[in-house]
């Protein structure tokens, strides 16, 4: 157990005041060849546990002296022989340090459960296989205090390990992946299910690119296979930058790291099959739907593709990258719950018409809502026909009062629909729909973003005449 400061030298002090007071119980007992000599066992290992090698040690030798000025036998007044007192001290010290190097083996697998416990929350959390794999070399390299950590995935049919993550090292030491496992003795080996440790990378023939490893400062490896019910998903490699022999109580650790990560890939390859599952079904949703109007085919997938494309360019996470994703492909899911001839009518429809179109969007929130990991995406469908401006619908909304990833779609969709030819309307160039979206910046559209979708086209945004915003 680890005490502050203060609690170690209040108990050194109860400590040292204990021992004349045992010395006086083993003298009342009837001497050092009474029972009571026993009660000098209660501060030594105390002190041990609580405080370590040296102060268990330094107990037991003033309790031993103790034992020396205590009569063997009370009663007949006969002295403790020095054979007896150095036969006591013996067992005091041995005691101590068995007792402090017990404590201490305790301490060091308490430590080890609690890294592992720390790694495998951390990881419960991320579902991603990129998140996972980043979490668990960071972790990794940080509770082993080593210099860099990489998690390469093996490919059977290409027989090549594939980049997964890594913590502390440069990309430029990265770009030497993939590797293929040929050019690899240290990864064959591992890849067997065995840990295998290179002393110096530098040197050693076993370890591939020794020349990288030695721009990198790179010195000792310690390579492990990440092996999950008898299937080799890939390796997880520490460095260090100086010599280091990996010990038992290291081995021990990288082997827990290595089972939770295994566990933890598989779980997020799942999740990823799930998500693709999801992603194929949702897609033959919309494509069911926009299959009863030709100018509408594609549509979906188009704006999803003109969302995902301005999100590159602001960077965004790869959580609302997800929510984005599938925001914009459903952003007109809510056209089911309305009649077919309301939105192919709408230039003509009725005041009552047109609000019932406008509910689209609230209808669509409606249906994905209750799946769970669409509840962001729900935002975005409800949002889309938002203007910057507050004119828009279903609630008037304004600025920065619109969700971020439905300012993205609605940039995407109008941008669509005027690429796109229609029954009453030709289609335009991409220079002429961003000129389009440029004059509608700060009315319709977030103007931050539609600088930011202009400037996704690249050359095309050059020829792109600047407008009021």
């Amino acid at each position: 157990m680890q005490l502050d400061r203060r609690s170690k030298i209040s108990l050194a002090v109860v400590l040292a005041l204990s021992l004349p007071g045992i010395a006086w119980i083993v003298y009342l007992g009837g001497g050092t060849s009474a029972g009571s000599i026993n009660l000098f066992y209660v501060p030594i290992i105390t002190a041990a546990i609580f405080l370590g090698d040296m102060p268990g040690i330094a107990v037991a030798m003033v309790a031993a002296l103790f034992t020396l000025i205590i009569p063997h036998d009370v009663k007949t007044g006969t002295p403790t022989s020095l054979q007896d007192v150095v036969l006591l001290a013996s067992f005091f010290y041995g005691i101590a340090v068995l007792s402090a190097r017990l404590s201490a083996q305790f301490q060091m697998r308490a430590a080890e459960l609690a890294s592992l416990l720390e790694v495998s929350r951390t990881i419960s959390a991320a579902l991603r296989l990129d998140e996972v794999l980043n979490a668990v070399a960071q972790k990794s390299a940080e509770i082993l205090d080593v210099r860099a950590c990489v998690i390469l995935l093996f490919d059977q049919s290409r027989e090549i390990l594939e980049y997964g993550a890594s913590w502390g090292l440069s990309p430029r030491y990265l770009e030497k992946y993939p590797l293929p496992l040929v050019a690899s003795r240290l990864d064959q080996q591992c890849l067997q299910g065995k840990a295998v440790a290179v002393a110096d990378a530098r040197f050693d023939p076993i370890f591939p690119h020794r020349e990288k490893a030695v721009e990198e400062g790179l010195v000792s490896v310690l390579c492990v296979p990440l092996v999950k019910a008898y299937q080799t998903m890939g390796v997880m490699r520490l460095y260090t930058d100086r010599r280091h022999k990996f010990t038992a109580s290291e081995h021990r650790l990288v082997w827990g790291l290595a089972s939770i990560a295994s566990l933890a890939i598989e779980n997020a390859r799942l999740y990823d099959d799930i998500r693709k599952n999801y992603w194929e079904t949702v897609r033959a949703l919309t494509r069911s739907m926009e299959a009863k109007d030709p100018y509408m085919l594609g549509h979906a997938e188009r704006v999803t593709s003109y969302s995902l494309r301005l999100a590159q360019q602001l960077r965004i996470s790869a959580q609302e990258i997800e929510a984005l994703q599938f925001g914009a492909i459903l952003h007109d899911i809510g056209k089911i719950g309305v009649a077919d001839h309301l939105i192919a009518s709408r230039m003509t429809a009725s005041v009552t018409e047109q609000t019932l179109i406008h509910l689209h969007p609230l209808i669509g929130k409606s249906i994905v809502e209750p799946v769970e990991f669409l509840r962001e995406a729900a935002r975005v469908i409800a949002s889309h026909h938002e203007r910057w401006d507050g004119t828009g619908y279903p609630e008037g909304l304004t600025g920065e009062q619109i969700p971020l990833l439905a300012r993205v779609v609605a940039i995407a969709n109008v941008f669509d629909h005027l690429t796109t030819p229609g029954p009453d309307r030709r289609a335009l160039s991409h220079e002429e729909a961003l000129s389009a979206l440029r004059d509608e910046a700060g009315r319709a559209f977030d103007p931050s973003l539609v600088e930011a979708f202009i400037a996704s086209f690249g050359e095309e945004a050059a020829s792109v005449p600047a407008g009021a915003s």
